[in-house]
């Protein structure tokens, strides 16, 4: 289906984004509303004589971005200033250097979930995936907990973690056609669900979980945290790998969801003391380590790619 974007309304969305980036610096956000609420408005016309569905999804976040800030400016009510106060209201577990900084919403276009925090000079930049606008107010406030947490490079409580979790996962299944993008295999899912029952009594909180869409030359998994999803190399899809060497990667990047990584010494630690232990837990991990060490480097060779 043919989409259609808007012309200028990019170059827009970037002025006022810079405008009120400066005005949260000096204080001078007063008179932005002044400045750009007949411009913004036109646009906001425009948009209107195209089905949403029909637009870019580059100019549905442009669209969202300009109409919330500008309600935001204004003192309206709106979704966007509705999920910007969730991000304030949660601001309490901030660190002390943070919980005074003006808080800034942005909505990231994109096809992913994904979500970001960063500190902009004198202000704090959220960005939110638009995939999420409409989603329950629940799952923001959980996400404001767990962005700030990262923030404040504090170690995630794992509470926060699973909250977050089963939120999304609340979400995702709302949502069939996000679901079916994410390349998503039953095969692995089962394989999950059986690593979870034997090696964490069922309790861990379900990830989505795919083949990767890149072959990586030495990375065989990950675990993305904000995007609560496992991605597999798919080398290991090849009938010639042993089952235990893929129950092996799995079940790495399962402990990453269970012993999730922190900050020490102002560094990123994931695979500590405690975390090579509970990976050596799984049955055949001498056995699937020999394998990979010996075996998988071959593969990139020999074109083993379904």
């Amino acid at each position: 289906m043919m989409r259609y974007r808007i012309t200028g309304i990019q170059k827009l969305q970037n002025q006022l984004f810079t405008d009120i980036s400066v005005g949260l610096e000096n204080g001078g956000l007063a008179l932005l509303a002044r400045k750009y609420g007949a411009i913004c408005d036109r646009y906001l016309r425009m948009s209107r004589t195209v089905a949403w569905h029909e637009l870019t999804v580059a100019s549905r976040a442009a669209l969202l971005n300009i109409e919330g800030w500008l309600h935001w400016l204004q003192g309206k009510d709106h979704r966007f200033v509705q999920l910007q106060r969730i991000f304030e209201s949660q601001r309490v577990v901030l660190s002390p250097r943070f919980r005074k900084l003006p808080i800034l919403l942005k909505i990231r276009p994109g096809e992913k979930l994904y979500h970001s925090i960063k500190l902009v000079g004198h202000f704090i930049l959220v960005e939110i995936s638009l995939l999420t606008f409409e989603w329950n107010v629940q799952y923001f406030e959980a996400l404001a907990r767990l962005l700030f947490q990262k923030l404040s490079r504090r170690k995630i409580p794992r509470e926060i973690l699973h909250q977050f979790y089963a939120l999304q996962e609340e979400e995702l299944s709302r949502s069939p056609r996000m679901a079916a993008t994410v390349g998503s295999d039953p095969r692995l899912e089962r394989l999950f669900d059986e690593l979870n029952h034997a090696y964490f009594n069922g309790k861990l909180p379900k990830p989505r979980i795919k083949w990767s869409a890149r072959v990586g030359r030495r990375q065989l998994g990950y675990y993305d945290q904000v995007k609560h999803e496992i991605g597999i190399n798919p080398l290991l899809r090849h009938p010639e790998v042993p089952w235990y060497v893929l129950e092996n990667v799995v079940y790495h990047e399962m402990l990453h969801i269970y012993y999730p990584p922190y900050i020490k010494n102002g560094r990123r630690v994931q695979h500590d003391r405690k975390f090579r232990a509970l990976e050596r837990q799984y049955v055949h991990f001498e056995k699937a380590r020999r394998w990979i060490k010996h075996h998988f480097p071959q593969h990139l060779k020999r074109g083993w790619i379904d």
